[in-house]
């Protein structure tokens, strides 16, 4: 994803740079902006459960658009959602008059931030600059703000609430105890970081294990196993032919394979511990008849 300055410094910004804009900053910021623009260049504009809103026609000549129509065919052409007075009944009359409407008129759409953004960033108006101003300084107090954090643990708002007092010795040893625990809790994310990945390495190579087949040595052993079963059968009174054809018979449907082929590294203990049980049992008959 491109960086907010590499975006805003592009002479003209498609869809996807202006919906990368938006991801990249948070709908209080975006608000904030949108409300700055609304004092400074005088277009009307209205709060509305924490968001503003303004109008085409409030908008059109602030941001260079010849008409309210020219304002919702780029809202149509980017889908951009509006808002009919409607959607907020329960304060119609005060958008009425902050937007100097009618009470007949059910045709005005209220405009988003979303919307302010695309249109100041499609824009050719005077403050279609001045916006992308605002956005580049926001982005860069926020890196700012960011370095100074991960530095010391305290944001910019409280190192200047602090301001000159910071000399005091008690407000000094605070700011270092604060800075000192902010370095063990960096550093412990750090390692909680390393530690999921290596835990999803292991998960992804426990995954990997549970689908590679048995080793020769694996098959060897199963064979020793085999044939040492077939020994007791026959000793017991079974038929060698038949003996095999039965053991090969219940290990495919007991592991769902055939033979040892298919047969998986995770399945290897559970066969071994199978035709360990099988010997056991033939052990016990053959002592069986030596008694008798």
């Amino acid at each position: 994803m491109l960086s907010l300055p590499t975006i805003l410094n592009k002479n003209q910004l498609g869809k996807d740079d202006i919906e990368c804009v938006i991801q990249q900053i948070d709908i209080e910021s975006a608000n904030s902006i949108y409300q700055r623009c609304s004092d400074e260049f005088g277009f009307r504009a209205i709060e509305i459960d924490n968001q503003v809103f303004s109008t085409a026609t409030e908008l059109a000549i602030p941001l260079g658009y010849s008409s309210n129509k020219a304002i919702s065919n780029i809202l149509n052409r980017y889908n951009v959602e509006t808002f009919g007075i409607s959607c907020f009944h329960q304060i119609d009359e005060s958008i009425r008059e902050t937007f100097r409407l009618s009470s007949k008129d059910s045709q005005t759409k209220l405009i988003s931030y979303k919307g302010f953004l695309f249109l100041s960033l499609t824009g050719r108006g005077l403050y279609c600059n001045k916006v992308r101003e605002y956005l580049l300084a926001m982005e860069q107090k926020a890196r700012t703000d960011t370095v100074i954090y991960d530095s010391i643990g305290i944001d910019t708002a409280t190192l200047q609430d602090i301001g000159d007092d910071i000399d005091d010795p008690i407000i000094n040893t605070t700011l270092q105890s604060i800075q000192n625990s902010h370095g063990i809790i960096k550093l412990r994310q750090r390692q909680l970081v390393t530690e999921k990945r290596v835990n999803a390495l292991e998960s992804n190579q426990s995954k990997v294990d549970e689908q590679l087949p048995i080793t020769d040595e694996q098959e060897h052993q199963l064979n020793k196993k085999r044939d040492e079963l077939i020994a007791l059968k026959v000793q017991n009174g079974d038929n060698r032919q038949n003996a095999y054809r039965k053991f090969y018979n219940n290990i495919k449907n007991r592991f769902r394979i055939g033979v040892y082929k298919g047969m998986k590294k995770t399945t290897f203990p559970l066969a071994m511990d199978w035709i360990n049980n099988c010997i056991e049992s033939e052990k016990v008959k053959l002592n069986q008849l030596e008694l008798c």
